[in-house]
């Protein structure tokens, strides 16, 4: 993908969110409130149409309201005088109102004979009404007997309170029906309720007010009840009938009865079943004022014509913003062109120097902003390298020929280390060699100083056992001579035993026999005793001489000692200097396997130089000077 299409690609699709979601966005909102307008608008119709109708019966009211303050002011006047103008001004009121089909006064008893009648009910009832064109009047005296509870009249008599009635269908003219309703005022005296004026009014004019009704909306007009009757719709099948029961299910969810019978405003929306087509439906409660209960309202709009403005306005802005699109994309394409053109010329000048052509030249035209800018830098920066790649060029060959002297020199210097390690072993392992006798002979030179010591000891000890017992012989020479003296007088003993035996006669036989014997040991103990002399003498004489001897041979062990001694301390000493010799020929050993093994490197670093130099050189020749 080239630059251009990654340049557009990115700015169109950013644009292009952009714009989607921020003419989205005013599109979208532009719609709802185009929708929101409409309703506005569809609500504003049903607040007109509710206002006809209310200003219409306002009217009405109005009129009846005046009637029954006047009939009220009309209390100081004689009974019959009264009378004589009310039922006047009924006649009058009836006839100047097209609309207005009857007129009634109903008056209590006891206000139009209060000196008769006492009870609170009982009326008298006075009625004008128009059939077949003509003005009738009836009246009568009704509900003497009580009120009918929950009737029409006993509600308003209760609550003394204005009144409008629930549609009803009534025949003012032979064969001719008409919806109606009825307007009741109370009439009061000092306040208390004394009956009631109202009329009769005709309904059909609603639809002059709201049927006829035209707009862009197709709307279409109800008029709904208090208690949800249909008073006006454009099927007449539905008027007089109860919004409920013609739609039930509306009226469940909506709520739609309950809410028209507390004067609420609301909309909601619906879906015809068989046509499937939406409606607006909008609700605008009518206030009578007073206590008059509100009616309703019903205004009911397809959506679609809600919605066609809305979407009307929608593909006009979605073709508005498509055409401006088309017109920010050329705008963009050719912004994008103008930035893209120099950027592939200036692709095409550096393919050219990728290719190792140096005389290639960027020509763009005179451009006053940063692309001409480039191109001129460009120009300089190719012209500066060319310089510096012929300079390159020259200095590698120059590196060629420095590095084969390098690598030349690193062998030799290679081999030379070489032998060196070879010699440096040999010795290192001589002086290994001699360094193990010295600590030999200086071990046994050790040993042989222990047994010497030892060896002085043993002699200066038996020297001194050798006195001893030179002593101890010379006692028992000296004793042997008192063995011999005793022998000798033993001796002497038995001689006299033996004279003396001889003068005892038999009887010294036994005796003379003992003496003799005695004699016998006492001559061999002498001869024992001289043998034991003559050894001891002998031994004695020896064990002079040993002394003597071993005299003469103490210095001389004593000597021999301390000469062994100083051997030991040699050997030490040698020991010492053949391992200082050894230390000195391992460091000198691994000094020799270094510099060997950087000899190796720098030759292998030689080589690498000499083959750089000659790729250096081939990619040099690469660019075209």
């Amino acid at each position: 993908m080239n630059i251009k299409n990654k340049l557009l690609l990115p700015l169109l699709g950013l644009f292009a969110l952009i714009y989607i979601m921020s003419v989205g966005y005013v599109i979208q909102r532009m719609y709802f409130r185009n929708i929101n307008d409409a309703q506005k608008i569809v609500e504003a119709n049903a607040y007109k149409q509710a206002n006809l109708v209310k200003t219409t019966l306002i009217k009405d009211i109005s009129v009846f309201k005046t009637l029954a303050s006047t009939f009220e002011t009309y209390k100081k006047l004689p009974l019959s005088i009264r009378e004589e103008y009310q039922l006047d001004i009924l006649k009058n009121v009836l006839k100047e109102n097209n609309d207005l089909y009857a007129a009634f006064l109903n008056r209590q008893l006891f206000s139009v004979t209060p000196k008769i009648w006492k009870k609170e009910y009982g009326r008298v009832k006075q009625l004008y009404y128009k059939k077949n064109n003509e003005i009738l009047f009836d009246t009568e005296v009704v509900e003497k007997e009580g009120e009918i509870v929950g009737s029409l009249y006993n509600v308003i008599h209760t609550e003394n309170k204005e009144y409008i009635t629930e549609p009803y269908f009534d025949e003012y003219k032979e064969g001719e029906k008409k919806l109606m309703t009825s307007i009741c005022i109370p009439v009061r005296e000092n306040g208390q309720f004394i009956g009631l004026t109202g009329g009769d009014i005709s309904l059909d004019r609603m639809k002059t007010l709201i049927g006829e009704f035209d707009d862009n909306f197709n709307q279409k007009n109800y008029l709904i009840s208090n208690k949800g009757t249909y008073i006006y719709s454009d099927n007449k099948l539905d008027i007089n009938k109860s919004f409920k029961s013609i739609n039930p299910k509306i009226d469940s969810l909506q709520n739609f009865s309950q809410k028209v019978l507390k004067g609420q405003a609301f909309s909601y929306y619906i879906t015809d079943s068989v046509s499937n087509n939406e409606y607006l439906c909008t609700v605008k409660p009518i206030e009578f004022g007073g206590d008059f209960k509100p009616w309703a309202m019903l205004v009911i709009v397809p959506k679609e014509k809600i919605t066609s403005e809305a979407k009307s306005i929608f593909r006009t802005s979605i073709i508005v913003g498509l055409l401006a699109f088309v017109i920010l994309f050329i705008a963009i394409y050719l912004i994008a062109n103008s930035f893209t053109k120099p950027v592939l010329e200036i692709v095409e000048f550096t393919k050219e120097i990728a290719s190792g052509n140096l005389n290639a030249k960027l020509n763009i035209k005179k451009r006053s902003d940063e692309f001409g800018m480039l191109a001129s830098y460009l120009n300089q920066m190719v012209l500066k390298f060319k310089s510096v790649i012929v300079k390159i060029q020259k200095t590698s060959e120059d590196i060629n020929v420095s590095g084969n002297f390098l690598k030349e020199k690193s062998i030799e210097i290679s081999e030379g280390t070489s032998m060196q390690a070879t010699s440096a072993q040999e010795v290192s392992a001589s002086m290994e060699e001699m360094m193990s006798l010295v600590e030999q002979n200086t071990l046994n030179a050790n040993e042989t100083s222990n047994i010497a010591k030892k060896a002085v000891t043993l002699i200066k000890q038996s020297e001194n056992d050798v006195n001893k017992t030179a002593t101890l012989m010379a006692n028992v020479v000296g004793r042997t001579s008192d063995l011999d003296d005793i022998s000798f007088q033993v001796n002497i003993l038995a001689l006299n035993s033996a004279i003396e035996a001889s003068h005892a006669g038999q009887y010294g036989k036994g005796f003379s026999v003992v003496a003799k014997e005695v004699r016998k040991l006492a001559k061999k103990s002498k001869q024992i005793t001289k043998s034991i002399s003559s050894v001891l003498n002998e031994t004695l004489e020896i064990s002079e001489k040993s002394v003597v001897s071993l005299k003469d041979v103490v210095p001389e062990m004593a000597s021999t000692a301390k000469l062994v001694d100083d051997i030991s301390i040699s050997g030490y000493e040698q020991n010492n200097g053949v391992k200082q010799v050894n230390n000195a020929m391992n460091t000198l050993n691994e000094v020799i396997q270094k510099n060997s093994h950087n000899a190796e490197q720098m030759l292998e670093n030689s080589k690498d130089l000499d083959d750089l130099a000659e790729d250096f050189k081939e990619l040099i020749s690469f660019f075209r000077t």
